[in-house]
């Protein structure tokens, strides 16, 4: 499951932070659910694949707090944010 979280940080890292420089809220919104879209399918194929269900929560709510706290972190954080993937990625489950 590790892998699959290093995944989804990697595509976090490429996808949310290329959003700095918009200002559109609509435009904002496009690409957070373009990544959770991504990211939905990442997990239903771990799901047919017989992954256990447990994890997939798990890694379901991973997912969600980095599209909850990246806003807010881009909005607070010097650098939008790249400091919290870097310790999103050390965060322990």
């Amino acid at each position: 499951m590790s892998m699959h979280r290093e995944k989804v940080l990697a595509h976090a890292g490429t996808r949310l932070t290329r959003m700095q420089g918009l200002s559109d809220p609509a435009e904002l919104l496009r690409n957070f659910r373009r990544f959770l879209k991504f990211e939905n399918e990442r997990l239903r194929i771990g799901h047919r694949s017989g992954a256990n269900g447990f994890g997939l929560r798990r890694l379901a709510a991973f997912v969600l707090d980095i599209v909850v706290d990246q806003p807010s972190v881009s909005a607070t954080w010097p650098g939008g944010g790249g400091e919290f993937l870097g310790r999103a990625k050390n965060t322990a489950l």
